[in-house]
């Protein structure tokens, strides 16, 4: 329909999935017992494998329907219709719904003679007419053990579980209840514009108990409306055992509600930073006792080459003790226990094996001088040296998977910090935004705060600034973001007085350029806040020793893959021609001729150019050690002789060409532009040796994960 939202009074949303029968019987209902104001009908169809599709629009023509190609989830399927409703009062039902006559028109009436009530819900009625249990009191962990263990069943009667179902209550009078079953909620639609659509990180499950715990937290009252009375079929498919998949998606909202609302759960978190400091310490005592066990095991098989016996593992263990104590001490001052949290993917994968490589080489110096100077016979130094040679890499393999773990809970929404964006404009909503969209950042936006009071935006804002230690305190806010430009003194020492005594972190956000680049200290100076930027902080790259390193690294890969190549031209493994000429083009937009291997196309030898995707960058480090080609390079501009350059882009002329270019860092997530010239700036401020090997490995693992035969380059 394409009425003005003040001509529709009532928007009915239903989100389906394989029900055909459910959903036809409801829209029959709701065809014979409409209300008596404007009201519109969507069906969101969940990619349903059935005929509901072509049900609805043949029995239905004047419904609305919106067919998604994949399943959005309940709250997603919700928000979607929500987004696309035009009506005053948005009715979310389920399909398995039977409305009786004069229903609707109760529940809206209801609504509208009571402005304070966000989302009412009908009397629902089983199939046998007797009344279904649809308000409930908020889950507790009593309520959670009788409800999805053996103890319900036990104790039926128990008042744990009277009390979560509201027994007391006869349930025919209106009345306040803490959360209803979304299979018929009537919601405001101011309510909903001030306290946000349902939570999509509840696929199925626990999306009601949320928004309605939600709405009750911004003043708006959920209220069961006895008479509007609805049928409901209700079938408890999560009811079927712990193990069943329905139960086991049941449990992990429930875990997940808890992990954004429990108090507790909120006090644990901020001491996450030491939580997720003693995982990784544990992860790194069980690799270095694994390393030493397989150590060990190799050396035993190794005893035919050497004369001297190998000992009994117990004999080890006084010893195993001195290098977990050696090993750990060395993996602390090389700054493995600091920032835990920053690092992903390559830059993950290429920070964490340099600094276990630089532990591992400070163990190695350390105990290998203890077995010197004990001149015990029982500490064999090949032992010694195998287990450092596997150290590094089982180290890192280690934190990686941790790490990965790790993610995975965030990707499914458990263990975000909840912020508090304050700002107004395009900024603030931009940020959080942002946040929403890239979840594995770690951050739940809970709504904006503007920097001073907008009437025109009071029904979208969580309040004001004077309202922050309350908003604190009842969404668990653990970080304030301020992205204001207003009045950021008089606005920020606010905040730092309100929130004296709140246990959050306030974070300071900006769209310059300068300050958002560079690496700045906070410092005070003669009674004033100071940012202090040193010349290492604005410009970190020295192409002289960017130029030493790929000589040396171009050297090191010659000499190691001559055999490589002689094998790949004797066997006949290059294609016709062996090499191809491609353009990489310097900063001023120049082209330089590099050789690759020509890429043999399809066939077993293409098959295995794309298996090793650096086999055909083996030609290029001749350039890169004659100095004409780099490894990394800055992202290239068109050529013009009379363009001006700026301080910025003198530097980047000095760089030669790349067989990459800093393209390669724009998605991860702390590189803070996306553009060519945001990506030369942060290359030039962050350059580093162990930056350019990020470059290049995050480039051949988005390759091996893609499949592919080529990398990105200039």
């Amino acid at each position: 329909m394409t009425r003005a939202f003040e001509e529709i009074t009532l928007s009915i949303i239903l989100v389906v999935y394989n029900t055909r029968d459910d959903i036809v019987n409801c829209l029959e209902t709701l065809h014979r017992f409409p209300g008596p104001f404007p009201t519109e009908i969507l069906v969101i169809d969940n990619a349903s494998s059935d005929d509901s599709p072509e049900a609805v629009r043949e029995m239905f023509p004047h419904v609305r329907q919106i067919v998604n190609e994949k399943n959005l989830g309940y709250s997603g399927g919700v928000n979607q219709g929500i987004r696309a409703a035009n009506g005053e009062f948005l009715l979310v039902l389920n399909p398995d719904i039977s409305v009786h006559e004069g229903s609707l028109e109760a529940l809206v009436r209801y609504m509208q003679s009571h402005p304070t009530v966000g989302i009412a819900g009908s009397k629902l009625l089983n199939p046998d007419g007797t009344v279904q249990l649809s308000s409930r009191r908020f889950y507790t962990f009593r309520t959670f053990l009788y409800r999805r263990t053996p103890l319900g069943k036990l104790f039926p009667k128990s008042r744990v579980l009277r009390d979560h179902l509201m027994l007391d209550w006869d349930h025919d009078d209106n009345r306040d209840v803490d959360w209803m079953i979304g299979a018929c909620m009537l919601v405001r639609r101011r309510a909903v514009q001030e306290v946000g659509h349902m939570d999509e990180r509840f696929f199925l499950y626990f999306e009601d108990v949320d928004w309605c715990y939600r709405m009750q937290q911004h003043g708006w009252r959920v209220v069961y409306v006895a008479d509007s009375v609805m049928s409901h079929l209700h079938r408890r498919e999560s009811a079927g055992g712990i193990w069943n998949r329905r139960a086991l998606m049941h449990l992990a909202s429930m875990i997940r509600f808890y992990d954004k609302w429990s108090l507790l759960v909120y006090r644990l978190k901020r001491r996450r930073s030491l939580l997720r400091g003693l995982f990784s310490l544990l992860t790194d005592i069980a690799v270095i006792n694994g390393t030493f066990v397989i150590a060990y095991v190799i050396r035993v098989m190794l005893g035919a080459i050497f004369t001297k016996p190998v000992f009994d593992f117990t004999s080890y263990l006084p010893f195993l003790g001195f290098v977990n104590i050696t090993i750990l001490l060395a993996l602390f001052a090389v700054g493995s226990y600091r920032d835990l949290g920053r690092l992903t993917g390559a830059n993950l994968l290429t920070d964490t094996l340099m600094r276990s490589v630089r532990a591992a080489g400070i163990g190695y110096l350390v105990v290998t001088a203890a077995t010197f100077l004990t001149q015990t016979q029982v500490y064999s130094r090949v032992l010694v040296t195998i287990f450092i040679l596997l150290l590094a890499p089982l180290h890192t393999a280690g934190r990686f998977l941790l790490h990965r773990m790790y993610q995975s809970l965030q990707k499914g929404a458990y263990d975000l910090r909840r912020a508090i964006v304050i700002g107004s404009g395009d900024l603030a909503a931009g940020i959080a935004d942002q946040l929403r969209a890239h979840p594995d950042i770690g951050y739940d936006v809970v709504g904006i705060v503007p920097e001073t009071p907008d009437p025109e935006e009071e029904a979208v804002s969580l309040g004001d600034v004077e309202d922050l230690p309350r908003l604190v305190r009842e969404h668990r806010v653990s970080d304030i973001l301020f992205v204001g430009a207003g009045h950021p003194d008089r606005v920020l020492g606010t905040l730092l007085v309100k929130l004296a005594d709140a246990p959050v972190t306030i974070r300071v956000l900006t769209d310059l350029e300068s300050i958002t680049l560079s690496q700045g200290v906070a410092e005070e100076f003669l009674n004033l806040p100071m940012l202090r930027f040193e010349r290492r902080n604005l410009v970190h790259l020295r192409p002289w020793l960017k130029r030493v390193a790929d000589f040396f690294a171009a050297a090191a890969l010659l000499i190691l893959t001559l055999p490589v190549q002689a094998v790949l031209i004797l066997a006949g493994l290059l294609a016709r021609p062996a090499l191809a000429w491609e353009n990489r083009h310097d900063y001023r937009g120049y082209p330089h001729r590099i050789p690759l291997f020509h890429d043999p196309g399809t066939g077993w030898r293409g098959a295995l150019f794309r298996f090793v995707p650096p086999l055909r960058y083996l030609p290029s480090l001749w350039p890169i050690l004659t100095g004409s080609l780099s490894f990394v390079g800055p992202y290239p501009e068109e050529p013009d002789e009379n363009r001006a350059m700026d301080d910025w882009n003198l530097i980047l002329t000095r760089l030669k060409p790349g067989v990459l270019d800093v393209t390669s860092i724009a998605d991860h997530p702390w590189v803070p532009f996306r553009d060519p010239a945001g990506l030369n700036m942060y290359y030039l401020q962050h350059w580093s040796i162990g930056l350019d090997l990020q470059i290049v490995l995050k480039e051949f693992l988005r390759v091996w994960d893609k499949g592919e035969g080529e990398s990105r380059h200039g």
